[in-house]
């Protein structure tokens, strides 16, 4: 049971089963604690002891990746929340994946491959996963959907070649937001690991 706060019960993360949706009861304890805006969230939290920027929470509860444990840390601080309950429903969701949709219980053909945008969870079910990761960075285990960006993986690898012979360090250099990450890990860790 969670704590009764001024607005009732505080909302229960341990009812979250992905990432999404512990997000979204983020944002209903924020409801919660009584802040109607980040900047009041921002406010609670220098009171409280801990700092929660606007901008920090604006990017962990509006992307597609489970907030660290310390921003929960701080984020519940921030709410007057039961800290322990909520870092332990996020260490529960830690290692599942960040699934589109939940998976329906469609009957499948015996013995049929998942398509290139679903794949097997851990029980034998076929989920849908999302080839789209939002602002976030593509990872190596989605190299199939990194795609677009052939010619200057291949320069990045062929420049890395080169610096093998020791010729100095290779820099990648462009404005936030581009995709140099993506680039690194979805694009030549993938070209690297294919040869």
């Amino acid at each position: 049971m969670g704590t009764v706060g001024r607005r009732g019960v505080e909302p229960d993360p341990g009812a979250a089963s992905d990432q999404a949706q512990f997000r979204r009861c983020l944002q209903e304890l924020m409801r919660w604690a009584g802040y109607s805006s980040l900047q009041q969230l921002e406010a609670g939290a220098t009171r409280r002891g801990v700092s929660m920027p606007v901008s920090t929470a604006n990017r962990a509860l509006n992307t597609d990746r489970l907030p660290t444990a310390e921003f929960v840390r701080r984020f519940v601080v921030a709410c007057a929340g039961d800290v322990a309950r909520w870092t332990r429903a996020r260490e529960d969701l830690v290692d599942r994946e960040y699934a589109r949709c939940p998976p329906e219980p469609e009957p499948e053909p015996a013995h049929s491959e998942p398509s290139s945008s679903q794949r097997a969870s851990r029980d034998g079910e076929v989920v849908d996963i999302c080839p789209y990761p939002g602002l976030a960075a593509f990872g190596p285990d989605q190299a199939q959907w990194f795609f677009g960006r052939e010619r200057v993986t291949a320069e990045v690898v062929s420049r890395l070649t080169e610096r093998l012979e020791g010729t100095g360090p290779l820099v990648i250099v462009a404005p936030s937001g581009a995709g140099k990450s993506s680039l690194l890990r979805a694009g030549l860790l993938s070209a690297l690991g294919a040869g």
